[in-house]
């Protein structure tokens, strides 16, 4: 049967989109449609959220952490109370030799567990400026009307090469708000773009529509941080230099 083939081949699609849903409902960058039929983003990416949150802070962080044992999630907060929590990784851009556009996605994982993470996507062009992505299996025709594994993606910014067959620099929108970047050298960063807000217990993940309320622990210096929702542990997080136990 083809939907438990593919649940059984695209278990890392899934385990990156239960991650991003750590923050669901919170990303301050949402989408809709022109008449064009393009995505457009309603707040610009790099600022403060519309949504005020309820903290007050005093505390601001600056550094860019990680999480996760095999796909590492990265999550990059600035002095501005922006913050982007998403993927990074490499990327290759090729056409099978049946015509279809495909790209594969290779995710930064633990290197010490032996294991590589990737995830190869089928494209399609819409036609009216926006692009569909989803799970590519070899040997079978792509299902573009299959809405659980299909994303659309909108050129935002830079060149638009999704379809050209090498590395290029643009960033896309997708129909789900998250962003992704490609990059010349032939890697990428797929994110969800936030702003937030912290004091000496609490961060605030801050959306355009609402925002979620974390208790924290953190190392004097903030190398390590540890997050907690309604007493859970729900993430670790830990810049490059306490990782290599600098």
């Amino acid at each position: 049967m083809r939907k438990s083939k593919i649940m059984l081949m695209t278990t890392l699609a899934a385990s990156l989109a239960a991650s991003l849903t750590f923050f669901t409902g919170c990303q301050s960058e949402t989408t809709a449609r022109t008449g064009s039929g393009q995505l457009s983003a309603h707040s610009e990416s790099q600022t403060s959220a519309d949504t005020e949150g309820e903290l007050s802070p005093t505390v601001t962080l600056d550094n860019i952490y990680w999480a996760g044992s095999n796909v590492r999630v990265r999550m990059l907060f600035d002095k501005d109370g922006n913050c982007r929590y998403g993927y990074v990784g490499k990327y290759d851009l090729e056409t099978t030799p049946d015509g279809t556009p495909i790209l594969t996605q290779i995710f930064y994982a633990n290197t010490d567990s032996g294991q590589l993470a990737s995830s190869t996507f089928a494209l399609r062009d819409n036609g009216d400026g926006t692009y569909s992505k989803t799970v590519y299996i070899e040997g079978e025709q792509p299902d573009f009307e299959d809405e659980q594994f299909t994303t659309e993606l909108a050129l935002d910014e830079g060149t638009d090469g999704l379809l050209s067959g090498s590395v290029f620099d643009g960033v896309y929108v997708t129909s789900d708000g998250q962003y992704f970047s490609f990059h010349s050298d032939g890697t990428f960063e797929m994110d969800t773009w936030m702003t937030y807000a912290a004091d000496e217990d609490h961060i605030e993940i801050i959306g355009s529509e609402e925002s979620t309320l974390y208790t924290y622990e953190a190392d004097p210096d903030y190398s390590r941080i540890s997050l907690y929702k309604e007493g859970k542990l729900v993430m670790e997080l830990a810049t490059e230099e306490a990782i290599e136990g600098k």
